[in-house]
């Protein structure tokens, strides 16, 4: 079931998925120690994916236990993870990662896990 999921998850992942960055146009201009360097937003997407990648994996780490439960299980959380951090950088690309939606889009994103996990517990460890 492992491998089903883990070619189901690579499928989504690479054809599915939109590219987080494309509402911020063709090129984007990044500054770098006052130089600004013009990139694709492809460009962007191969920067920003293995950063994504270690990020999903520390998240599906709060909810899923190597040896306790099922891989099948950890691939479709991974999944599930990186669906959700594509969307988040999605969201915050459309309003040209201002402050505001930054600090916005991961306190709500932040709060919303710090309450799943306090509900997760509560439901785990009712004595």
């Amino acid at each position: 079931m492992y491998r089903i999921m883990a070619c189901v998850s690579l499928m989504v992942r690479q054809f599915l998925l939109p590219n987080p960055f494309e509402p911020l146009g063709d090129t984007v201009s990044i500054n770098l120690m006052d130089t600004n360097v013009p990139m694709a937003p492809i460009v962007l997407n191969w920067i920003a994916e293995p950063i994504l990648h270690i990020i999903s994996f520390m998240v599906t780490g709060f909810y899923y236990t190597r040896r306790v439960h099922d891989p099948a299980y950890g691939s479709f959380l991974y999944l599930l993870f990186y669906i959700i951090h594509v969307g988040l950088i999605y969201i915050m690309s459309y309003f040209k990662f201002t402050t505001v939606a930054i600090i916005i889009v991961i306190s709500g994103y932040v709060i919303i896990q710090i309450g799943i996990n306090i509900w997760r517990n509560r439901l785990y460890y009712r004595f």
